[in-house]
């Protein structure tokens, strides 16, 4: 018998139920599947069933074709078979063609439209068993039978199916007539609710598997409800009978969105679900805490719970059967959509919405660089009117949103470690589908975790352990395997070399928010010489575990990479990466192919979209629409690179420049502040350009000083000068003409005799004046330089 997870037996049942119209024809495939692995013999560790989506289509796969195929599209069912390209040619076919997919070695996988399994001519089935008994002899002994083997699509339920040739219609038909929801699941239901999780406890065991399937049956409720009421609507089911603590909850839901947009926005659902021996449906929140404005408005719009109008209840007992309740909900839907309407008004007018805060500003772009002269506090403004956008009270995090924020900064090692301290001992597939791992995943790019999950698990082995040859081992080595391929984390060792697994797991398990704890939703870099596209998006670097004996390298995120996945997987809450002085980058090597899809019509889910595949991970990457880039730039540093019309255009600029008026009122020695400061700019324009005007900020440690006096001198000497002499390349005249004869003054002309005699030369040589700083020491007159500086000449 072939071995197969619930989660593949659930999948087969949703393709059966929602994309098979044509039971009879999908059961006469199966079993000409069977006739062909009978036939051929192939052994059944060779042979991979899979379930594809985008398009949903039952595949059967020999090494890397698809030899057989099934589908369904507009109602009419679709059959690929494996052919010889001359058996094509040389054969008039009465069926309809559909699609060509060609392999190398001349075969192809042709798909037919196909009404009865009686129109499919007996040549076309006996030239497809002939292909695929030919092509078993040339893979049946190589590696070629192992290729994708461990792919998520990859269903064992369906090749269990083919092996024991049994009828979908009788096995999966049989969970349709069974499917209905009855009273032992309610009373799980109650009996569990609140109760710690124990996977070792065989009866809690029992019950939980129990639970979810009747999440399965929830899922199938809200999916025919949505198809029928909201064709282009989304249906979304959390399959799992604990929340994140791991306790039972007490109810079991499935939320129904009418629209994409209103998916998008993820935070108001019609839900429908069972609890308490009733049925229910109504309008909820999502994801919302009940502490936010939003979440409270709509608790007084609901009402007392009971008596609610946006809440419908049927008792258990008054519900006959699919029929019904499906009838019921639709026609309780159709009368709750003029209050769902209205509730989702409820989000607009709240103009500090966490959901709505940034997408108010019309005008606000994804990509912006605020630029100015140094001083005029680009920096600061990022702080004080931008990070605060970005971030969030720990009481609005979902638990699922809490748990990607406690992993975000694990490495692969780190979240095994803790889901085996939760699991205990688990097979491979238990580690993978254990939601730290999954959160893990989410913020991955990795398209199969799995051969990550064997080689962190294996380094990180104990050194006594029998069944595990890896000779390279990495500190800190914690995990052990069984002769049963299962695995375990030496507890005492964790208490010893990680006990931060133990800190993560109790967060999560017991996640309290904290309303006071504020969440960053943003990262923050500088640009420099040195940075480039390996720090940014992907790169190979040294694996930096700690204790680690070898040198190994590993493909590693970038800042920008890390959170754009993170940014993905958390759609309904903006991000930002904040980039001071962007132009000391080589920005154009920086961003590399990245340059095209910040663009804000390429980003995921927008009209153009645009995604590249990376020259390392080999992955595809695409940028989420709510990440935002919000740069720096200081206009007077002549050191930095120029951006090139490429990058400014896909950027917004916001200038900042000097604000004297920030001084008005503010007197050092009799002299407005204010003033110095607009005089300082005016000359500075004159002589260079606006770009190298003297920022305000500098002008703050007088403001704020006892001894203004001596703090203004401390500004010209440490901060305003330097720039003058950078600005002017040392030339002491035009600093002058700048600060006045209270700054810099006339050193006198150098002696013409200093010269050393060379021919005829000494009589023609013009001699410059000289000029020099005047020393700001204690005997300096700051009154004395302001009223020189201040006086035109």
């Amino acid at each position: 018998m072939i071995e197969y997870l619930q989660k593949e037996k659930e999948d087969l049942f949703k393709f059966w139920d929602l994309r098979v119209k044509h039971q009879e024809l999908f059961d006469k495939w199966l079993h000409h599947a069977y006739q062909v692995v009978q036939h051929v013999a192939i052994d059944a560790t060779k042979l991979r069933l899979a379930l594809r989506t985008n398009p949903e289509e039952a595949m059967m796969i020999l090494g890397k074709p698809n030899i057989l195929a099934y589908k369904e599209e507009g109602g009419m069912p679709i059959i690929g078979f494996v052919l010889d390209e001359n058996f094509i040619k040389n054969n008039e076919i009465a069926l309809e063609h559909h699609s060509t997919f060609k392999f190398a070695d001349h075969t192809s996988l042709e798909r037919f439209v196909v009404r009865s399994w009686n129109d499919i001519p007996s040549t076309i089935l006996a030239e497809n068993m002939q292909q695929i008994e030919s092509l078993y002899t040339k893979i049946k002994d190589s590696k070629l039978t192992e290729w994708n083997r461990e792919a998520r699509t990859t269903n064992n339920y369906l090749k269990h199916l083919v092996y024991s040739d049994l009828s979908a219609l009788n096995e999966l038909g049989s969970i349709h007539k069974i499917h209905f929801f009855n009273k032992s699941e309610f009373d799980v239901l109650q009996e569990t609710r609140g109760l710690s999780y124990n996977k070792a406890d065989k009866e809690l065991k029992r019950k939980y598997d129990l639970l979810r399937e009747a999440y399965v049956k929830n899922e199938h409720w809200a999916k025919q409800v949505k198809r029928d009421l909201f064709p282009n609507g989304v249906a979304k089911t959390v399959k799992k009978p604990t929340n994140q603590a791991n306790n039972f909850d007490g109810y079991i839901w499935s939320r129904i969105y009418p629209s994409k947009e209103d998916f998008e926005a993820k935070w108001l659902a019609f839900t429908v679900g069972i609890s308490v021996y009733h049925f229910e449906v109504k309008i909820d929140t999502v994801g919302l805490a009940d502490s936010s404005t939003l979440r409270q408005k709509y608790f007084k719009e609901r009402g007392e719970f009971n008596s609610s109008e946006i809440v419908c209840r049927y008792p258990l007992e008054s519900v006959s059967g699919w029929l019904d309740l499906i009838k019921r909900t639709k026609q309780d839907i159709k009368n709750l959509m003029p209050q769902y309407r209205r509730l989702k008004n409820l989000e607009s007018n709240l103009s500090t919405s966490t959901l709505s805060r940034m997408n108010e500003e019309k005008n606000f772009p994804l990509n912006r660089i605020l630029y100015g002269p140094p001083g005029t506090g680009k920096t600061f403004k990022l702080q004080r009117e931008y990070f605060g956008q970005f971030t969030v009270s720990e009481s609005s995090l979902t638990k699922e949103q809490n748990l990607e924020n406690l992993v975000a900064d694990l490495t692969w090692w780190q979240t095994f470690a803790v889901a085996l301290q939760d699991l205990g001992l688990s097979n491979s597939n238990d580690i993978l589908n254990h939601e730290i791992v999954r959160a893990k995943e989410r913020l991955s790019s990795a398209k199969t975790i799995k051969p990550i999950l064997w080689s962190r698990l294996q380094a990180h082995t104990v050194l006594n352990c029998p069944n595990v040859n890896v000779k390279a081992r990495s500190e800190p080595q914690l995990f052990y395997k069984d002769q049963s391929s299962n695995w375990r984390i030496e507890k005492e060792l964790l208490k010893e070399q990680y006990p931060e697994a133990l800190e993560i797991l109790e967060k999560w398990k017991n996640y309290k928010p904290d309303a006071g704890k504020i969440i960053k939703n943003y990262e923050f870099v500088t640009f420099h010489q040195s940075f480039g596209y390996e720090d940014f998006v992907e790169g190979i670097k040294p694996k930096m575990e700690e204790q680690s004996t070898d040198l190994e390298y590993e493909i590693q995120d970038g800042i920008f990479k890390r959170l754009a996945l993170k940014a993905k997987a958390d759609p309904e809450n903006n991000y930002a990466l904040f980039i001071d002085e962007i132009n000391r980058g080589n920005v154009s090597a920086i961003f590399g192919e990245l340059i095209t899809l910040i663009e804000k019509d390429k980003r995921l889910g927008e009209e153009n979209e645009l995604k590249v595949k990376l020259p390392y991970s080999r992955t595809e990457f695409g940028v989420p629409p709510n990440l935002y880039l919000i740069g720096t730039m200081n206009t007077a540093d002549r050191s930095v690179e120029a951006l090139d019309t490429a990058l400014r255009r896909r950027f917004s600029f916001e200038e900042i420049m000097p604000q004297p008026e920030l001084f008005a009122a503010i007197a050092v020695a009799g002299f407005d502040l204010k003033e110095v400061l607009e005089i300082i700019n005016l000359r500075i324009e004159a002589l260079l350009d606006r770009d190298h005007t003297i920022g305000h900020s500098y002008f703050f440690k007088v403001k704020d000083a006892t001894n203004k006096e001596e703090a203004l001198k401390q500004v010209f000497k440490d901060n305003i000068i330097p720039l003058l002499q950078e600005y002017f390349y040392g030339d002491y005249s035009r600093i002058g003409l700048v600060l006045g004869e209270g700054f810099v003054k006339q050193a006198g002309q150098v002696d013409d005799k200093i010269f050393a005699k060379f021919k005829d030369t000494n009589d023609s040589v013009e001699i410059s004046e000289r000029y020099e700083l005047i020393p700001i020491n204690e005997q300096f007159n700051i009154g004395n330089a302001l009223e020189q500086l201040t006086s035109n000449a």
